[in-house]
Formats: structure tokens, C-alpha cells, sequence
């Protein structure tokens, strides 16, 4: 990884140490396993294996894992160089009798000192920013670090520097492949970021988001059948890569006779993510363009089950009842809508235009916001059936029941009734007054009617 220089000659001086450090090694471990027999020495043999073996496989020398020394492989090796160190101070506190305070002085100072830098090292892990600075002070030659480096960077919004540290890693390790990939999408120019994706997948063929920022590249100039090409690809490599999934829906609407291909694609993402309200709105929108309006509507009801302020869904399901006339039912959506964005400040404010009087809304001005911009997925072709939407699977868009008297389901459903009292007798002119509600009363939306909105919307 370029994070220590390898040696290329006898006559270097970093042999030296080398050589004592391996020298060391092999006289404990001889000095443990000669006494073996008569266990002279077990804590010798215990804390060399619990040294040398769990560190075995991260030590780069039977495969190659990517870093040379890390915590997270160091905590057996550390007991092990924890119980060589008392079994060390015990032998020489045997020994020197007379020198035990001098002993006991020199442990404590190297206490000190470990303490220190225990100290220093916390610091280094308050933040992401500081662990990866001290990476990079320590080992300024490892191009991961300098990729990590460079991701953080990227995520601050510095992508200048972000830039440079990523060439910085390319130039350390040239078939880096998430390099390639990351910096293709700081790229203005399409070209520049085409050759780095392509590099991408060249040293990494399975490499899903270089498939996928290819495939997206490749839509923005138009190359519609290469940009299918890379987006196939890469729900080959991962089916369960849903903005793939989306993208190619997307990709596929332009185009004539692919319906059909579009609504499989957008149900098999509503499939492997059902409790996104996001996909499962796009899926209602798609339907209701086609006319599945009772279908759209069970999606976005969906949809608001999950996020019951979902700005998307609420806008859908309103502009589908108000092209059935179904106005009576808007004025529940706007209710929920004025509620929601009392609750919920980053609704966004003016996508809805609210008018307010005594008991109902007047009027209500909708504006579908615009999607968000496409982001790296995968895709899968796996066809679904159609989704059969029964009466009692249709939920109630309404979560709160009328409470009060002067409300219209109300008089609706209380006429036939009333008109068959009213034949018999003559309703008195006190009892034919209206009944005002009292100013303390709390005037909310009436449920959705499952059958009526069944029978509206057929």
C-alpha cells in the first residue's frame, strides 16, 4: 500500500533492526519451547503464541489486507505483550533485590509515558477529520488514506482539495479502482469522467457504482442504448440496487413501447423496498398517468400510511380525487396537509396555497414539486404481476373522525333518514332550526367513505 518503503538493498540500515527484532523472537521462542518439558517458563511460550499467532493473518505475509498495523487487530497480540512484560518484571524484581526501587521508578515512568500517549492517540479519534489528518501525518505515503481523506472532503462540499487528494491516491496506486470512480464524479466534463469510470470498471469489472455513474453519464448525452447497456449491467451485478432500478424506468419512459417494461421496473422497486414512501408515490404517479387510478390511489395510500406527511403522495392522491370531483375528500387532504406542516416545519412552504373559512377551505393550489435529481442504483428485471386492490385493502385517508354537528357527511347521511320521520308528522318550526355548534367544539374532517370512493373512482 506504499505506507512504508520497501527495502532494496543489503545496505540499508533499517536491516539492523530487522534483524535484532526477528533475533529476539527466535531466542523467546526457544527459550519456551527447550523448557518446555520441565515448565520453567509457561508464561514465556503463553505470551509469545498470544503475540505472534492472532497477528499472523494481518501481517501482510501469506495475503495482502490493505494496512499494516491497525487497533482493531492489536487487542489478543496485546495480551500477550502484556503478560511478557509482567512475566519480565517479575524475574528482574527476583533478581535485583537490591535495586527495587530503581526497578520500581522505571515502571512507573514508563507508565507515564504509555499514559501519555494514550492521551495523545484519544485526541487523534475525536472526529473523523483528526483521525484521518494523523493517518496521513503518520504514513503520508498510503493512498488510502488519502482517498479517505479525499471522501471526507467531499462530503464537506471542499471538493477542490477533494480532487487533489484523489489524484494524490491514483498517483500512489493507479488501479485503484473506487479512486477512479469517486473522482469521476467530481468531473465537470463528461469525457474526463467517462475515462475514469471506464477505468473503474476496467480494474474492477464487478465494480456496481461505476456501472451505474457510467450509465448515468452516458443519458445526459443522449447515448440511450449504451447508458441501458451499463444500467442492465449493473442489476446483473446486484439486484437489489434499486436507483438502477429507477433510472432505467426513467430511461425507458422517453422511449415508445415501453410501458409495459416501465411498470415492472418501478413495481419491482416498490417489491424490494416497500417502506419507502418515495418509490412506492413514483409508482402512483406512474399509474395514475396511466389510468390505474384506483391502483394509484391504494399506492398512495400506502405511502401515507408510512409517511403520513409525505408532501408527494398527499399532492397525488389530491389531484386524483379532484379530477373525479371528489372535492368533498380534498377538503380532508388539505386539512391533513395544514396540520402537517403545523407539525412539521420542512414541509415545504408555498407548494401548497391554503384559504381558510369558517368550517371548509375554498380553494386549494397545488404544484407537484420536482423530483429529486437521480442518484447511484442498480437495477433487475424480474416481472411482477398485477397488484389486485380490494375494497377492504383500500385504507381511510382520514386518521380522526367528525366530531362536530354542522358537518356535510353528516346532513348527507342523516336526509334519508330524516325525510322518513317527516312523513308522519310535521316537524315544528324550533326543531327545524339549524343547531350552531358551540366555539369550544373542534371541527375535524370526516373518514374517507371506502365504498363511495370505490364506486367514484371505477
Amino acid at each position: 500500500m506504499g505506507s512504508v518503503p520497501l527495502l532494496t538493498s543489503l545496505s540499508d540500515s533499517r536491516n539492523i533492526a530487522t534483524c535484532l527484532f526477528f533475533g529476539c523472537c527466535f531466542l523467546v521462542a526457544y527459550r519456551g519451547i527447550a523448557d518446555f518439558e520441565q515448565q520453567k517458563h509457561p508464561p514465556l511460550l503463553l505470551g509469545t503464541l498470544f503475540l505472534v499467532l492472532p497477528f499472523l493473518p494481518a501481517a501482510n505475509l501469506v495475503v495482502t489486507v490493505g494496512f499494516v498495523v491497525a487497533e482493531r487487530v492489536l487487542y489478543i497480540p496485546s495480551l500477550g505483550m502484556v503478560l511478557l512484560l509482567v512475566y519480565g518484571a517479575q524475574l528482574l524484581w527476583g533478581v535485583f533485590l537490591r535495586q527495587r526501587s530503581l526497578l520500581l521508578c522505571a515502571g512507573i515512568l514508563l507508565l507515564l509515558v504509555f499514559c501519555g500517549r494514550t492521551v495523545a492517540r484519544n485526541r487523534d479519534w475525536a472526529s473523523r477529520q483528526a483521525l484521518i489528518r494523523a493517518g496521513l501525518k503518520a504514513l503520508p505515503r498510503n493512498a488510502k488514506l488519502h482517498y479517505n481523506f479525499a471522501n471526507f472532503l467531499r462530503d464537506t462540499g471542499q471538493l477542490d482539495l477533494a480532487t487533489r487528494h484523489y489524484r494524490e491516491a491514483l498517483r500512489l496506486w493507479p488501479t485503484y479502482a473506487s479512486a477512479h470512480n469517486n473522482l469521476g464524479t467530481l468531473m465537470s466534463g463528461t469525457d474526463e469522467a467517462e475515462s475514469h469510470f471506464l477505468a473503474a470498471i476496467r480494474y474492477s469489472p464487478n465494480h456496481v457504482n461505476a456501472h451505474y455513474n457510467l450509465g448515468q453519464v452516458y443519458r445526459k448525452v443522449n447515448r440511450s442504448e449504451e447508458a441501458a447497456r451499463m444500467l442492465e449491467r449493473c442489476v446483473r451485478l446486484d439486484a437489489a440496487y434499486t436507483p438502477a432500478y429507477l433510472l432505467l424506468a426513467r430511461l425507458y419512459q422517453g422511449q415508445e413501447g415501453r410501458g409495459p417494461a416501465v411498470g415492472r421496473l418501478l413495481r419491482h422497486v416498490a417489491r424490494l423496498q416497500p417502506n419507502s414512501p418515495d418509490h412506492l408515490a413514483e409508482l402512483a404517479a406512474w399509474l395514475h398517468e396511466q389510468g390505474y387510478n384506483l391502483e394509484a390511489f391504494f399506492y398512495y395510500n400506502k405511502a401515507l400510511r408510512i409517511n403520513p406527511t409525505h408532501t408527494e403522495a398527499l399532492l397525488g392522491a389530491a389531484k386524483l380525487l379532484r379530477a373525479k370531483g371528489q372535492y368533498a375528500r380534498i377538503h380532508q387532504f388539505k386539512y391533513r396537509v395544514h396540520s402537517s406542516r403545523n407539525r412539521n416545519t420542512n414541509l415545504p412552504v408555498g407548494v401548497i396555497t391554503i384559504h381558510t373559512e369558517n368550517n371548509y377551505y375554498n380553494s386549494l393550489n397545488m404544484e407537484v414539486t420536482s423530483r429529486q435529481e437521480d442518484k447511484l442504483c442498480p437495477n433487475s428485471k424480474d416481472d411482477l404481476q398485477e397488484v389486485s386492490v380490494n375494497a377492504e385493502d383500500v385504507p381511510s385517508m382520514a386518521d380522526h373522525r367528525e366530531q362536530g354537528s354542522n358537518k356535510s357527511r353528516q346532513t348527507r347521511c342523516g336526509t334519508a333518514a330524516g325525510n322518513n320521520r317527516s312523513r308522519g308528522r310535521r316537524s315544528s318550526p324550533r326543531n327545524s332550526r339549524p343547531q350552531t355548534a358551540t366555539r369550544n367544539i373542534k371541527v375535524e374532517p370526516p373518514s374517507l367513505l371506502v365504498q363511495n370512493l370505490l364506486e367514484t373512482l371505477k
